[in-house]
């Protein structure tokens, strides 16, 4: 009697680390899927993105797919590197913008550059390159104060 009796309470403590290792799985799936995604995102607009950062305009086409692959991964995840790309590309558009004459998309492209720098560098903050940048973002955007600010933090 007593056998049987342990043999049933194994196999409910095989039933419980069963469930216990199945839930575990399971938030670590839950937890890895939004990641790996938005890193996925982040490998398509990768090319462009790397000549945006050396100071470089790429194709518009590759700035449309880095400004898209930048969306979706944040779609997926909060990404400081996502947020600092899109402000960087934003600040590209924005000079080219200006070139051509265009006074009023170049001030959207600035609006949405200094949005997406200083969110970025709010999560991730140790990064001098993104902090010349915003400056550029608000010096053209006419906030010299401003600018002066995040060149002293560069």
């Amino acid at each position: 009697m007593r056998r049987a009796h342990r043999q049933g309470g194994g196999a409910s403590r095989g039933r419980c680390a069963f469930f216990v290792a199945l839930s575990l799985s399971l938030i670590l799936l839950a937890l890895a899927v939004p990641r790996a995604a938005a890193w996925l995102n982040l490998t398509v607009g990768r090319q462009a993105t790397d000549l945006l950062w050396r100071g470089e305009m790429p194709a518009p086409e590759g700035v449309r797919r880095a400004l898209s692959s930048r969306e979706a991964a944040l779609r997926w995840l909060e990404l400081p590197r996502a947020r600092k790309d899109l402000g960087i590309a934003h600040l590209r558009l924005a000079v080219f913008a200006l070139r051509e004459g265009e006074r009023l998309r170049a001030r959207e492209h600035l609006e949405r550059a200094t949005e997406q720098l200083e969110a970025g560098l709010a999560r991730d903050p140790v990064d001098p390159w993104a902090w010349n940048e915003l400056a550029w973002a608000r010096a053209y955007g006419g906030e010299d104060v401003r600018a002066v600010d995040a060149l002293t933090m560069s």
